[in-house]
């Protein structure tokens, strides 16, 4: 699910069995980035998912003439993966599995901060990638609708990365700005009562604070979220 707001780790990272990358197919060779993560969505959509070791048994290095360091470069390679990850979407009805609406969610916070970092660099024209925002979030309130999704953690952490990336001022006269803040809190109305909400975000809060809790990093992540969007909210109020 992770794999639809952004690449997750280098491939060396990950030990495959032979047989997922035999039915994945090899790199894209066309890429000069994201070509892990362009075969990771292709093993995944596959039904192949990883499983997570917390020890850590690989080193990453970075120096000046790493791939990644191209920051250009990466964020165009960055939006040509949102357009391909819309497609796996769109033939994939069901993936990810057990997670649709979370995942359809993480599309759009994706695709908003590739969008903010294009037009910080004044790269490409971003009105694709706009399109294929808001088409996945009104895809994200019709799933919404069709079974008893229930507010969870997940839900949280791409409603917050949504809501505080649409504060960049790329985002300010837009209209398709208001077209998703109004389709995002239809699915939070859908998706739970105000009750569940306190309650689940004061469990949030508390077991961000224990390393030991199995989404400890989404608790954390969440909790920096909600801190920057009060922030956000406390400047907006004092201008």
């Amino acid at each position: 699910m992770h794999l639809c707001y952004f690449n997750i780790a280098p491939p060396h990272a990950f030990l495959f069995r032979r047989e997922a990358v035999l039915k994945a197919g090899w790199f894209d060779n066309k890429l000069t980035a994201c070509e892990d993560y362009d075969f990771l969505l292709r093993v995944a959509t596959g039904g192949d998912i990883p499983h997570y070791n917390p020890t850590g048994m690989v080193y990453y290095r970075r120096h000046p003439k790493s791939m990644s360091a191209n920051i250009k470069n990466q964020y165009l390679h960055d939006a040509i993966m949102h357009k391909r990850l819309s497609i796996l979407l769109d033939h994939y009805p069901l993936y990810p599995k057990g997670n649709r609406l979370e995942g359809l969610m993480a599309f759009v916070s994706g695709a908003l901060i590739t969008i903010t970092r294009l037009h910080d660099l004044k790269l490409e024209d971003t009105h694709e990638l706009w399109g294929l925002a808001i088409k996945k979030i009104k895809d994200a309130y019709q799933h919404s609708g069709l079974n008893q999704t229930r507010l969870n953690l997940l839900i949280y952490l791409f409603y917050f990365r949504i809501i505080n990336s649409l504060s960049h001022p790329v985002f300010r006269y837009s209209n398709a700005k208001n077209e998703i803040l109004k389709t995002l809190n239809n699915i939070m109305t859908r998706t739970h009562t105000s009750s569940i909400r306190l309650n689940l975000f004061a469990h949030i809060l508390i077991s961000a604070q224990f390393k030991r809790h199995p989404y400890f990093v989404e608790c954390r992540e969440v909790r920096r979220l909600f801190i920057q969007y009060l922030k956000g909210h406390i400047l907006s109020y004092l201008k």
